[in-house]
């Protein structure tokens, strides 16, 4: 697979240390700028991963946590179809991939999990457990017979195998229903709903965590996870409306820091392996906001509990 990478075509490395001690025994970071922006109709989200580099310092903020990282691999600008720039987010995970490693995706809109999620899961122990987190404030469940026919609303339905076969992205299929769990969705329609009725698909929904608290809610949520590989997804439109202008779909009556905090917290207690964080559109802020800025606390975040002793 061609890789190419924000930072120069033979960016320098960073030779691990190895007297350092990583949870869940990390090997490598590999870092994805998966700028994507063709499964909904608002530009300016593919832009992201090339700001935290170029404006941010992203990749010289990660080395410093002292794992080896591996090239900032985005698509290449030849590659312009939706289906192959998931493709290419596949095979290009997928390819080498270290079962030890730690994936991190910057999206882009949510429509590149058709690509990682299959990269990843292809990538990991087959002989044991996996299971997928996604938190958003929309289920993503949706087919090319529903209503909304945005390809970013629809990566659930091809990555839990629902997908009719007709449909080219069917086979982005790598998981199941029981693999799966929701948190913080609070946007839902009756197609969502029949279908995650239909499959039995856990979900925690935003009402669940404010009448639960959020604390009760991940309890269970690590229960279900136990001791599987983990893959988590993470939507800035989970978080309230107020906090993340800047993303294409922000809807109200959302998570804020203090959930995230804990939501993130109680996930890298688990054997993570990979996480995204997807749809921060710099382009759609307002005055006085920062859903970049956000973004950046989130992705830090997991990285603090994952990397940091």
């Amino acid at each position: 697979v061609q890789k190419s990478c924000l930072h120069g075509e033979n960016p320098p490395k960073m030779e691990r240390n190895n007297q350092l001690k990583f949870k869940n025994n990390y090997s490598q970071l590999k870092l994805i700028g998966a700028n994507i922006h063709a499964g909904q109709d608002k530009k300016g989200v593919d832009k992201t991963p090339e700001i935290l580099q170029k404006d941010r310092d992203f990749v010289t903020k990660i080395k410093n946590y002292g794992l080896e990282v591996a090239d900032f691999v985005i698509i290449p600008e030849n590659i312009s179809e939706l289906y192959d720039q998931c493709a290419y987010l596949r095979d290009s995970i997928q390819s080498e991939f270290d079962k030890n490693s730690l994936t991190l995706v910057i999206g882009g809109d949510h429509s590149l999990s058709h690509g990682t999620v299959p990269g990843v899961v292809k990538g990991l122990d087959p002989d044991k457990p996996i299971k997928l987190v996604w938190v958003d404030a929309h289920a993503d469940i949706d087919d090319m017979t529903s209503y909304y026919k945005w390809r970013h609303s629809m990566p659930v339905n091809a990555i839990l195998g629902l997908t009719p076969e007709d449909d080219p992205f069917h086979g982005f299929k790598c998981l199941t229903p029981p693999d799966f769990v929701y948190i913080g969705v609070r946007e839902l329609d009756d197609f969502d709903r029949n279908l995650i009725s239909k499959h039995n698909i856990k979900l925690f929904h935003m009402d669940t965590i404010r009448e639960r608290g959020i604390e009760e809610v991940m309890k269970e949520v690590l229960e279900f996870l136990g001791d599987a590989q983990v893959i988590v997804s993470y939507d800035i439109d989970a978080m309230d409306a107020t906090l993340c202008p800047g993303t294409g779909f922000p809807e109200p009556n959302g998570m804020n820091r203090e959930h995230a905090k804990v939501v993130i917290d109680e996930l890298c207690k688990t054997n993570v392996r990979s996480v995204e964080v997807v749809e921060i559109n710099d382009e759609l802020e307002k005055e006085g906001q920062s859903t970049l800025e956000l973004g950046e606390f989130i992705i830090y975040r997991f990285l603090d509990n994952l990397l940091k002793e």
